[in-house]
Order: structure tokens, then C-alpha cells, then sequence
């Protein structure tokens, strides 16, 4: 798998993740939802979109890497 393909599997799965958190936010609604969104979603949510980030800085340098060291 490349680079590439992770980050955007990470991007598709945050997407769709998001999309049921939503789904499941507005028929929950009391103070263990909202502690799961700030103690645990939030958290994973941001660290993912990180994580792709990190990736899409990443995968120039390593390409470049690859073609000079080849």
C-alpha cells in the first residue's frame, strides 16, 4: 500500500466515522455522549486528520528519497 492509498483510506474512513458520530450524536444527547465526544472522539478525530496530514508532507520527501537513493 502506498503512502497515498493510506492517506486517503484515512480520509475515507474519518469521513464516514464522522457521518455515524453525527447519525448517533442527535439521538444521543445526554452527559456521557457529550464526555465521549470531548474525551474520546475529538481526540481520535483531530489525531487522524494529523496523522493524513503528516502523510501528505511525507510522501514527497520519501518519493524523492526513493528516486535519488536509487
Amino acid at each position: 500500500m502506498s503512502l497515498v492509498t493510506a492517506s486517503t483510506e484515512l480520509g475515507q474512513g474519518l469521513k464516514v466515522a464522522r457521518s455515524i458520530w453525527e447519525d448517533a450524536r442527535r439521538g444521543w444527547q445526554d452527559t456521557v455522549a457529550a464526555e465521549f465526544e470531548t474525551h474520546d472522539w475529538t481526540p481520535l478525530s483531530d489525531q487522524v486528520v494529523a496523522t493524513i496530514e503528516a502523510i501528505d508532507r511525507l510522501t514527497p520527501i520519501l518519493a524523492r528519497l526513493y528516486q535519488e537513493c536509487s
